[in-house]
């Protein structure tokens, strides 16, 4: 039986979607192939993106460097004139009963981190259920800026005041005047109070107090804490009117 003839045009079209489809097809093995590699080569990493969807992608294998651990404080042996100076500030401030060997080491401990600033240092201790802490930032040729020294929880049965926090705090540290001028303010929304207080002295050093309290339940037992502060004109801290902000 003779073969029927195909029309020519018919020829010409199937001919163009054989070439088209070949290429289509072609396209799609280069771009697969590519993909491929970009996730071989983790440039690209599709096995992450679907895990469930490509997991028989190939991986290159590497040795990856695992994330390095927070660096505990180092101790600093090449300021000991610095940490002299904070042991006197401490010696200058504490009563007896609450004396600390102070010891500092460099980086300021914050939120379960350790951070480095290039200018400071820290120290901090607990016992008889009081935490001490001392923050000391120096200049280049190490000699200190501003030191701030925090003593907390402390417990208070009578409210803050301008009026009972010379006594509150008379009770922990050494007072650099009895007659010191308090500025209070109550912050409603946490229930706390801060209280104030800021002297020039001759040297031109500035010496202040701030106490911390809730004010949640004033008739009874509430927990407090104090940071005293000395300030130096060359701090970037000798603008603050407080020991705890500006």
């Amino acid at each position: 039986m003779e073969e029927k003839k195909r029309h020519p045009i018919l020829k010409i079209l199937l001919l163009d979607i054989g070439v088209a489809g070949s290429a289509i097809f072609g396209a799609l093995g280069i771009i697969a192939i590519a993909f491929i590699a970009l996730n071989y080569f983790n440039i690209l990493s599709l096995s992450d993106l679907y895990p469930k969807l490509l997991p028989f992608l190939p991986r290159q294998t590497t040795n990856q460097t695992p994330p390095k651990p927070i660096l505990p404080q180092q101790n600093i042996s090449d300021l000991a004139s610095l940490n002299k100076s904070a042991q006197e500030f401490a010696d200058n401030i504490l009563l007896s009963p609450y004396k600390i060997k102070v010891s500092l080491k460099k980086g300021m401990p914050v939120g379960g981190n350790i951070y480095f600033p290039d200018t400071t240092a820290s120290y901090s201790d607990d016992f008889n259920n009081i935490s001490f802490r001392i923050r000391v930032s120096y200049d280049k040729n190490k000699k200190p800026l501003d030191m701030t020294l925090s003593m907390f929880p402390l417990s208070t049965q009578e409210p803050i005041s301008s009026a009972s926090a010379t006594v509150f705090a008379s009770r922990y540290i050494k007072l650099p005047s009895q007659d010191m001028q308090w500025s209070c303010l109550k912050d409603t929304r946490f229930e706390t109070i801060q209280c104030d207080t800021m002297t020039t002295q001759t040297d031109n050093r500035k010496v202040g107090i701030s106490i911390t309290a809730n004010t949640q339940n004033e008739s009874s037992t509430a927990s407090g804490a104090i940071n005293t502060c000395q300030i130096f004109p060359n701090s970037n801290m000798y603008s603050w009117s407080t020991c705890l902000h500006k």
